[in-house]
């Protein structure tokens, strides 16, 4: 169970990673574009 709980602890870290990755590079992106002030 404890082998479980820093499974799903290092997946949620490895997915707000990405998603913050994601997210940055859609905003330069638009930002670049102009699409956003």
């Amino acid at each position: 169970m404890k082998i479980y709980g820093i499974a799903s602890l290092c997946l949620s870290i490895k997915i707000d990673k990405i998603a913050r990755i994601l997210n940055l590079t859609m905003t330069s992106f638009l930002h670049q574009h102009d699409l956003i002030a």
